[in-house]
């Protein structure tokens, strides 16, 4: 009988198409982007979930919508995490598969997981070979997250990607209020998020209500990726953003920054008046990595709005974690 290989084990460092991260070569991988992120300041992401327990109809409100996110991301797990770093030349993709999510015994829709089984995503691998989101979530906080002054965060109708990558990070549940989503967006991502959905809709009404693939047929992208696998889709949404800053005037991405799709509203009154926060802006790494090992406890800071800052949130000293 042959002897399964291990998927995650000895990827050369050579790019072509999406890399494939599990456990056993999650840390080398996340070494390299955070080596490159230098070099790349726009981060592209996109997740795969195992559906919706709640859903909302259409004319919904924005808080409700928001409700029926937060009892899903809340009371689900997440099943990939794609990640493409890009500078406008150049987009490098990575596809993280988590192995908390068991297809069988964990909340879930049953057409959801049909679709993504189809798309191909092997859940038994990756229970077998995935990563643990504890792991995951220290290693994209140390490497990417953490010191991330300048980083622009791109997205696709990313409502639910930077929700369940928020529940990744700081390991709780999400805020029980819309503004305070909002403002937990900004104290983690920074004031440069953009949703290319949104801003699609902006520039043309013909892109107003079409999804990912078929906008990239629309805008002539030769695209031979797999949907509804989180690393394709990230690199796909990746192209799409390029695609259209190159061929349309009105895609601008200063005017749009920080309003996300489905909560125009109430993104636009946040960026108005940010709204104060007291969450901590990293989780508490505590016993978890050697980098941090001589801090003894981390606080929640007070997170203030600067207007002498260009809009960026400001924290005073030290940034990260104190003694106690």
């Amino acid at each position: 009988m042959k002897e399964e290989r291990d998927p995650g084990k000895k990827q050369p460092l050579v790019f072509d198409g999406v890399r494939d991260v599990y456990a056993n070569n999650v840390h080398q991988e996340l070494e390299l982007m955070s080596a490159l992120r230098k070099s790349f300041n726009f981060v592209i992401i996109d997740t795969e979930f195992p559906g919706f327990l709640r859903s909302t109809p259409r004319g919904a409100s924005e808080e409700e919508i928001y409700s029926a996110l937060k009892y899903n991301v809340d009371n689900m797990k997440l099943v990939q995490l794609g990640i493409t770093l890009s500078n406008g030349k150049i987009s490098l993709a990575w596809q993280f598969n988590l192995k908390d999510f068991d297809h069988e015994a964990d909340n879930r829709s049953e057409d959801s997981i049909e679709l993504l089984k189809r798309s191909g995503i092997d859940f038994d691998k990756n229970r077998k070979y995935g990563i643990s989101a504890d792991v995951l979530s220290i290693g994209l906080t140390e490497k990417l997250i953490a010191g991330c002054e300048g980083l622009k965060w791109i997205t696709f109708h990313g409502l639910y990607d930077l929700a369940y990558l928020i529940k990744l990070v700081y390991k709780m549940p999400l805020p029980e209020t819309l503004a305070g989503f909002l403002g937990l967006v900004r104290i983690l991502f920074g004031p440069m998020v953009y949703d290319v959905k949104y801003m699609a809709k902006r520039c043309s009404a013909y892109f107003a209500e079409v999804g990912l693939v078929k906008l990239s047929k629309m805008l002539g992208i030769n695209w031979r990726g797999k949907p509804h696998q989180a690393g394709h889709d990230s690199l796909l949404t990746a192209k799409v953003f390029w695609e259209m800053m190159n061929k349309f005037d009105g895609f601008k991405e200063d005017e749009h920054a920080g309003i996300l799709y489905g909560f125009e509203e109430n993104a636009r009154k946040e960026l108005e008046n940010p709204q104060m926060s007291y969450y901590p802006i990293v989780p508490d790494l505590m016993n978890l990595s050697p980098n941090y090992a001589s801090y003894d406890y981390f606080y929640a800071f007070p997170v203030a709005y600067n207007p002498l800052a260009n809009g960026y949130w400001v924290v005073h000293e030290p940034y990260y974690y104190v003694r106690a």
